[in-house]
């Protein structure tokens, strides 16, 4: 878009360097409890549901990960603790997106935590509770 910050340049150019030896990566993130499945914008631009053409995938990826996460399995705003990206709040310009339509790369994020900032005596406790959905 051109307003990247420069973490996600960075990313952007690590990706190239890296050519086509990646084929998935999962962002973790905070805020919220749910697996995003992209696209995370439609071409409306409106809150409506945008699923990519590897919609099956991503879901297999998202119970795979879920499935073991009772946090995000029982999520009361999320059904399943999976929701895709563009039905959420559109975003243009994220990592996801650019990842996978860019660099074919079956990309998703995790919103792993309700409080958006948790403090780093959670961060061990965060990690440990995720670590077995990670594939």
């Amino acid at each position: 878009t051109g307003e990247e910050e420069p973490e996600t340049i960075a990313y952007m150019e690590y990706l190239d360097l890296l050519g086509n030896s990646l084929t998935g990566s999962t962002t973790l993130h905070e805020g919220a409890l749910v697996f995003i499945l992209p696209y995370d914008g439609s071409p409306s631009k409106m809150i409506e549901p945008n699923p990519t053409p590897d919609h099956e995938l991503f879901q297999y990826l998202a119970h795979a990960y879920v499935d073991v996460q009772p946090v995000l399995r029982d999520s009361t705003e999320f059904p399943e603790g999976i929701h895709q990206g563009s039905a959420w709040y559109p975003l243009y310009g994220g990592i996801q997106d650019y990842t996978y339509l860019k660099h074919s790369v079956y990309a998703t994020t995790i919103e792993m935590n309700l409080q958006k900032w948790p403090p780093e005596s959670q961060l061990q406790q965060l990690w440990l509770q995720h670590r077995p959905s990670m594939y």
